[in-house]
């Protein structure tokens, strides 16, 4: 099935004000995306904050909410590709950031840098089907964790015109990580655009960071002040941070798994433990 047609099956984040929005497969759910929507939920339990996560299995997997989180302030809708899903897009390889693409996401094959580059563009077809004028929204990466709670008067501020993070040393540079479609008349014509928009870019040859250059032709057409970059730090410190990510394989590392620590069940927290000691060589 065409990649714009598929049936998006789940529930619709309907009649709630204030939502933090990502999407994952179930590996990076695994990995990551469930301690975005722990920490979330936790440290928002009474400002009305609602987590919707977008899943994306493959052909051998299914939707089971009982691998996910169960709560009435998160929602999920999901995509299931066919066993020769990705074979509809071609790779641009004469693009100038081309080989970048293979680097950052360590995949050897063509199918895999496919794959990466859906699953990291994916979330942006659908703001114009998922969410309701309204409602304010903040799209983030689903690698990410919260640290603190979320004033509602500053949350509505930076969802109200469309708008992103600007890379701090790069002004020029929108970072997708960091995304607000915006509400009312000016939302909606937002999301119509960059869901239609980027429906047409993986219509053509595709390449790592197509997602971020779509997004900045749109954006460069507007007026709007850069989401201030305490909303989703690239950085580990504690300055006041309301979310937190890691990139490249710093995810990984000690320092971010101890800022998810909080979050972690009780065999995770041995595990951490017990590859800590090891690592320390006790």
């Amino acid at each position: 099935m065409m990649f714009d047609q598929q049936n998006i099956q789940g529930d619709f984040p309907k009649n709630k004000p204030h939502i933090i929005y990502y999407s994952c497969d179930p590996t990076y759910w695994a990995e990551h995306g469930q301690y975005l929507a722990k920490s979330t939920l936790s440290l928002n339990k009474k400002n009305l904050i609602h987590v919707h996560v977008h899943m994306i299995y493959e052909h051998n997997q299914e939707h089971k909410i009982k691998n996910l989180i169960e709560d009435e302030n998160i929602t999920y809708t999901y995509e299931i590709h066919s066993k020769d899903f990705y074979d509809q897009f071609t790779l641009d390889k004469n693009h100038p950031v081309f080989n970048r693409g293979p680097e950052i996401c360590g995949t050897t094959t063509d199918e895999e840098l496919k794959r990466k580059i859906y699953l990291s563009s994916a979330r942006f077809f659908y703001f114009n089907k998922f969410f309701e004028t309204y409602q304010h929204v903040l799209q983030l990466d689903a690698d990410g964790v919260a640290r603190e709670r979320i004033l509602l008067s500053e949350f509505k501020k930076i969802t109200t015109l469309p708008s992103a993070m600007c890379k701090p040393k790069e002004p020029s540079v929108y970072i997708a990580s960091c995304v607000s479609p915006g509400i009312g008349p000016a939302g909606d014509h937002f999301k119509k655009e960059l869901s239609e928009s980027m429906i047409e870019a993986f219509k053509n040859p595709i390449y790592w960071f197509v997602d971020q250059h779509v997004l900045k032709k749109l954006l460069d057409s507007r007026e709007f002040d850069s989401i201030p970059y305490k909303w989703n730090s690239w950085g580990l410190k504690s300055g006041g941070e309301i979310f937190s990510t890691a990139k490249g394989t710093k995810k990984y590392g000690f320092r971010y798994k101890t800022l998810k620590y909080a979050w972690y069940n009780d065999q995770e927290k041995l595990d951490y433990h017990k590859k800590r000691a090891k690592e320390n060589g006790k």
